[in-house]
């Protein structure tokens, strides 16, 4: 039974359409393609139509509702602000919070160097993924203004294993 999913799609199909409004998009008895914004057009109006016809004006509304999330919060992910994400991650740390303090948990101290600063999710891998390739910068910023002997030992090692 999926009752109450519509709203969800919607959400979902105006992200699209806020991401690529002008996306061709060609329907079977249509012998022409037109941008995806011209569908969106017509479900607002038969939603549109639907509250003022009172027919099932519930479930427009909650379909115009859907429509205007999923259109401005892709309209903020492409500004950089996925508030969406960000609170799901939060709630995520609550309950890993409660975990950590409920288990006692022993660290293998003796595994590899290579393995201890694996990335946990795609916020760490993205973030040590930033930090390299700033560190990496620097260093080629120090290349280009002293030369390559002006390096430490430090940063030839690291310039080298990220070179591979």
């Amino acid at each position: 039974h999926i009752v109450g999913a519509s709203a969800a799609v919607y959400a979902v199909f105006f992200a699209m359409i806020s991401y690529n409004p002008k996306m061709p998009v060609r329907l079977l008895l249509i012998p022409t393609s037109f941008p995806l914004l011209y569908v969106g057009y017509v479900f607002i109006a038969f939603d549109v139509y639907n509250i003022i016809a009172n027919q099932n004006a519930g479930g427009s509304i909650s379909h115009l509702g859907g429509a205007i999330f999923g259109y401005l919060y892709m309209k903020q992910f492409e500004r950089g602000n996925d508030f969406l994400g960000n609170f799901i991650f939060k709630i995520e740390e609550l309950f890993k919070k409660k975990e950590k303090s409920t288990f006692k948990t022993y660290k293998n101290t003796s595994s590899t160097s290579s393995r201890s600063n694996v990335p946990k999710d795609d916020y760490d891998f993205n973030h040590q993924k930033v930090e390299k390739q700033k560190k990496i910068d620097v260093i080629l910023d120090k290349i280009s203004r002293s030369g390559y002997e002006s390096l430490s030992k430090e940063e030839k090692d690291f310039l080298f294993r990220e070179g591979r």
